[in-house]
């Protein structure tokens, strides 16, 4: 995805909790960040964490700029399954907004706060 313009907070929490990013899959989360980030003058790349046990896991690293000072933001994309997707007022992967909230899986835990330093960024 491209954009001709910037996209808010809130676009940008949308487009990530549409993206059912389970554990280990990223779900097109990171495909979106890295085009945003690029878009925007980043430079973007990818690493694969791997450990005995577990899933290898992808990573995005974005970096802009050279040199000192240097200021790092650390979240994740992934999320734990929804369970009982019936149990949900909305569906979990839907970013519907009601009463001036936003609804669906990873908005507090951590597609929010991933969506805020990014549209800072």
């Amino acid at each position: 995805m491209t954009t001709s313009r910037n996209l808010t907070a809130l676009e940008i929490c949308q487009s990530l909790v549409r993206c059912p990013s389970l554990t280990p899959d990223q779900a097109g989360a990171l495909d979106f960040l890295e085009n945003l980030l690029t878009d925007a003058g980043f430079r973007c790349s990818r690493q694969t964490f791997s450990a005995d046990g577990t899933p290898d896991v992808e990573n995005l690293y974005a970096e802009i700029g050279k040199g000192p000072p240097h200021l790092s933001f650390a979240g994740h994309v992934d999320v734990v399954p929804a369970g009982d997707e019936q149990l949900w007022s909305h569906p979990p992967f839907d970013a519907v907004i009601e009463d001036g909230k936003l609804y669906g899986r990873g908005t507090a835990d951590m597609k929010g706060a991933v969506a805020c330093f990014t549209a800072a960024a």
